[in-house]
């Protein structure tokens, strides 16, 4: 009697909790703004799945809820794997305490295999086919690089103590691809920090080719 289906669905579940209880929203991002809003407004906590929305304005109406739930003094966690390793914690505190210095570079790596999606199967309805291959639609779920690479990008800002005040990308698809997804098979992002310190983010989903996903600072 508590299982819902259908676009309304969260409604009728977060409507089964009550105030101060702990709303899990792990949906694909194309609904998250929708969902958290209404968690807040109904006076629950949160925890919430990367990645958090697809687009800028769904950005902004993330971080307007954060402060209306600050204002109602609810929490919001989020699925941001880096920050609840406790070896990541305690290499942050020791960086933190001095033991490398000033950090002046951060390279991130995230460079595996991911299968191309094939076309559409006839019989399948488009908008489920989409949602069903989530990572494969920017307005699902922003893509691979914002699905997949938030981690990166959150583990180099995280580092580096900072956000960085701007950034310089590249990206490309491989010329004999038969992928029928929106995603590039190549990125590559150089982050500024406030204090000149520079991240490097690599991304690169092609298979048959150097796989690595691995972070590495320099001080």
């Amino acid at each position: 009697e508590r299982r819902f289906v259908g676009f309304d669905g969260y409604r009728k579940a977060i409507d089964c909790l009550r105030p101060g209880d702990v709303a899990l929203l792990t949906t694909y991002p194309a609904f998250r703004v929708v969902h958290l809003d209404y968690a807040v407004e109904k006076g629950v906590h949160v925890f919430m799945e990367k990645s958090f929305a697809t687009d800028p304005p769904g950005v902004r109406r993330i971080i307007q809820a954060g402060k209306k739930a600050q204002q109602k003094n609810l929490k919001i966690a989020a699925g941001l794997m880096c920050r609840h390793s406790r070896n990541r914690q305690e290499l942050i505190r020791r960086i933190r305490d001095g033991e490398l210095g000033q950090i002046l570079l951060v390279r991130a790596y995230r460079m595996e295999a991911v299968d191309p999606l094939g076309p559409r199967p006839p019989q399948e309805n488009e908008l489920l086919w989409q949602i069903r291959n989530s990572a494969r639609f920017l307005w699902v779920s922003g893509g691979l690089f914002a699905e997949m690479d938030i981690h990166q990008v959150d583990e180099i800002c995280w580092l580096m103590d900072a956000w960085p005040v701007c950034a310089h990308g590249v990206g490309g698809r491989a010329a004999n691809s038969t992928d029928c997804s929106q995603n590039l098979d190549s990125f590559s992002v150089e982050w500024t920090f406030p204090d000149g310190g520079k991240g490097y983010d690599v991304v690169r989903y092609l298979p048959n080719c150097h796989t690595e996903f691995a972070t590495y600072v320099h001080g």
